[in-house]
């Protein structure tokens, strides 16, 4: 047995003296070797595809924006975005790098469109003073599919995308003609007043916000109020959906122009033709607070629908309502109000109705704010109960009235049509109707 134990002892030894082997590294190369081969590949696909590349990003405060971009062996990058006209139609030139940081990384290092997004000052583009809109203009390579390259902002981490062109593409962006496509898009979309899609037999409206770029579907089915949300960037055909814009088990994919018509297109290619309708398409009572959430009403005005009870109070409430410290009634010099406009905002999310009022005392102003909590009722309609006052109370703002005929009552809203105008109308359940309209916001 010792000899046994010695001899194991000797072969451990010597195994543990024994230089181990060497493990050869992916690729063959170690990491320097590697990090340099993908900035070479990146470097080498952007500038040899032979008709430029769309691309996309998004920002950290506002929506998609869309680019072409070419890319040259002189360090120099030739770009239109779909920013401005300017922008979507004159070429600009700047200076780009390959180089590494933490990762293969590609740097706009020199004033672009791109740039503009993170511009701090308000006056360029519009962002947030200080911040931009929130882009980047370094980004690290991720990874190639297909014809895709796929990049990563170092500071707000959103997507750069970018897709090789085509010849008539590359044509098209460099041409004018894609500000052509986003002014006619534009053009037609505001043809419509309301304009929906119908997708299984449901009808699902549809919200274009082009200064946010962002777009909204608003369907009804079965589980109540549907509705999805995603970010949009320009192209020469219409629209591209950045995200997920899904509802009714459809994914919506782009926006495009048909002639002189504009079709959604979901990701089977199925296309459906954006339609009109004078009112909303979906009823107001499901959609109030989630679809449609500010109200208001001009000074002065009671608009058509407003009737009976409803005009007189609202008539006794502007008769009371100063526009400046001198127009004031006797026993009211202290406080006036202008612009002298009520507003109403649903808050789905705490079910709360709040009426809005700028107020003015000397040189100070500030906006006073009436809470009521509302319940939707099983049929949609809502019943309010007062739940807080401003600053101000509600004797001096002469709202006591109005108030008295909104607390603890339900009221039943609708759209209301006239001259050519769409109103909200709310009309109390009340054995003495309250009942008025509004502009939809």
């Amino acid at each position: 047995m010792r000899k046994i134990f010695y001899f194991m002892c000797l072969v451990l030894l010597a195994m543990g003296c024994s230089k181990p082997k060497e493990v050869d590294l992916e690729l063959g190369a170690d990491p320097d070797s590697r990090i340099a081969d993908t900035l070479a590949y990146v470097r080498k696909t952007l500038v040899e595809a032979p008709y430029g590349w769309k691309a996309y990003v998004t920002t950290e405060y506002s929506g998609g924006y869309g680019f072409y971009m070419q890319f040259g062996e002189d360090d120099r990058v030739k770009m239109v975005a779909d920013l401005t006209d300017q922008s979507s139609s004159e070429v600009k030139e700047s200076t780009y790098r390959i180089r590494q940081i933490m990762a293969a990384t590609l740097s706009f290092d020199t004033y672009t469109y791109l740039t503009m997004l993170q511009d701090p000052d308000p006056s360029v583009f519009g962002g947030e003073r200080g911040k931009g809109m929130g882009s980047d203009v370094e980004y690290d390579y991720v990874k190639t599919h297909g014809d895709t390259l796929f990049f990563e902002g170092r500071k707000f981490y959103k997507p750069l995308v970018l897709v090789k062109a085509k010849k008539a593409e590359s044509e098209g962006y460099v041409n004018g003609a894609y500000k052509t496509a986003i002014n006619k898009f534009n053009t037609l979309l505001s043809n419509f007043k309301n304009p929906y899609v119908i997708i299984d037999d449901k009808n699902l409206a549809i919200t274009v916000d082009e200064k946010g770029k962002s777009t909204t579907a608003f369907g009804i089915d079965g589980k109540g109020v549907q509705e999805s949300s995603a970010n949009y960037y320009y192209t020469l055909e219409g629209l591209n959906i950045e995200g997920r814009l899904l509802i009714f088990d459809k994914e919506i994919q782009k926006m495009m122009i048909k002639g002189d018509k504009l079709f959604v297109v979901d990701t089977t290619g199925k296309e459906y033709e954006i339609k009109d309708s004078n009112v909303p398409v979906l009823p107001l009572k499901f959609t109030i607070g989630t679809g449609y959430k500010n109200f208001f009403i001009d000074y002065q005005k009671i608009y058509p629908g407003t009737i009976g009870v409803g005009a007189e109070v609202l008539g006794r409430f502007w008769e009371y309502m100063p526009l400046s410290e001198s127009q004031a009634p006797e026993g009211r010099k202290r406080y006036w109000f202008n612009p002298a406009q009520v507003t109403m905002r649903f808050q789905e999310s705490n079910e709360t109705l709040y009426f809005d009022f700028k107020v003015w005392q000397g040189t100070n102003n500030w906006t006073d704010t009436y809470k009521f909590n509302y319940i939707r009722n099983d049929d949609n309609s809502l019943t309010f109960n007062r739940s807080g006052n401003g600053t101000i109370n509600y004797v001096d703002l002469d709202f006591a009235e109005w108030s008295s005929y909104i607390d603890k009552q339900t009221f039943d809203v609708e759209y209301y049509e006239a001259n050519g105008h769409v109103y909200a109308k709310f009309s109390s359940r009340a054995s003495v109707p309250f009942i008025f309209t509004t502009i939809i916001l």
